[in-house]
């Protein structure tokens, strides 16, 4: 008589089977957002509601993109690692505007950049891109919808520390995903005809990271 044992999961593969997961639901709640998206363009009163309302899901598609893609790269071409502890917690970000100049806020500081590891761009664009994402339809409810620019801008990123931080150089510090984000919310696109990038850095009381998104001409 042959016995055949149960297959079982590793304890190395666990982690990735939580990841796997925690991708699904989030790709779930974006399709039913988008959901609730058309069904209000299919029934808005008027074609201002519609234009607006196609606005926010042509976003929310750029976005779910964005993520789709991230996700694909990450399984397709490498191994699950445990993302940094800066990771491993919500992130928090605040989203204004006046004078065509965009604040931004993040309640912490990027990620170190990590040499051929696609979790971390992965997770680091979760934490921070759903961040912006909610903070921006946040701010949408309140006060509207921010305009896309169509100049131009700049992205200038300030890196608050406190003293006692070990800050990294500019080029350690995993900007892209960030830019990714902004682009796909606010701009036509992230290339250089389109975009100019400047980084600064202060000493604060808190570690966060400021960013200002505005035309080339205001800079």
């Amino acid at each position: 008589m042959l016995f055949f044992e149960e297959e079982k999961i590793s304890t190395a593969d666990k982690p990735k089977n939580t990841q796997k997961k925690a991708d699904l639901s989030v790709f779930y709640k974006k399709f039913s957002d988008m959901e609730v998206l058309i069904r209000e363009i299919q029934q808005a009163s008027d074609s201002k509601s519609a234009v607006a309302l196609s606005n926010r899901l042509l976003s929310s598609v750029n976005l779910l993109y964005r993520d789709m893609k991230e996700v694909l790269s990450r399984y397709l071409f490498s191994t699950y690692q445990e993302p940094p502890a800066v990771l491993q917690r919500p992130v928090k970000a605040t989203v204004d505007y006046s004078d065509k100049v965009l604040y931004i806020s993040f309640d912490c500081l990027p990620a170190k950049r990590i040499k051929n590891i696609y979790d971390i761009n992965h997770t680091f664009s979760y934490c921070f891109g759903n961040a912006l994402d909610d903070a921006n339809s946040w701010y949408r409810q309140i006060n509207g919808i921010i305009p896309r620019y169509r100049e131009k801008v700049v992205i200038w990123y300030i890196v608050h520390y406190k003293k006692e931080t070990n800050v990294c150089d500019y080029d350690n510090y995993d900007f892209k995903p960030i830019t990714d984000s902004i682009s796909s919310l606010f701009l036509q696109d992230d290339a250089p005809q389109f975009v100019s990038q400047f980084f600064d850095a202060c000493e604060d009381t808190n570690d966060y990271l400021e960013i200002r998104v505005l035309p080339q001409t205001q800079f």
